[in-house]
């Protein structure tokens, strides 16, 4: 049952970095980024989410200079914090931003990123 329910969780995660790559390849973003380390639904995958989500992206043709990996986060918040962080640190300012995550974290993520960091509302988009 346990396996059933992560291979579950590990199916519907993936389907998050088949969508990112998805507008990424409609040419709506020139980069990716992989935001995650280990959270509720992850703490027992041998590497952090943002890794494994890097991996199906390269599978399905992206280059790996065209993404960018953020591993230590474990909740939204870490998540918007520390991907800010990296984008500074690569000097990269980007004007807009497309979300995209599970349906229910819409309204988090959305909030995290006009509140916090960013002074514009953000694209949300979601796995089909």
């Amino acid at each position: 049952m346990g396996y059933r329910r992560k291979r579950l969780v590990v199916i519907t995660l993936l389907r998050l970095a088949e969508r990112a790559v998805e507008v990424f390849q409609a040419g709506l973003a020139p980069r990716i980024l992989f935001s995650g380390g280990r959270g509720n639904f992850t703490e027992t995958w041998d590497q952090p989410e943002a890794v494994t989500f890097s991996l199906r992206a390269a599978e399905l043709g992206v280059p790996s200079e065209a993404m960018l990996l953020e591993t230590t986060s474990s909740n939204t918040g870490q998540n918007v914090r520390n991907s800010h962080r990296l984008l500074e640190e690569q000097n990269f300012q980007p004007s807009s931003v497309i979300l995209v995550q599970k349906p229910f974290m819409e309204r988090r993520c959305d909030t995290y990123m006009t509140l916090n960091i960013y002074s514009f509302s953000s694209g949300l988009t979601q796995p089909s």
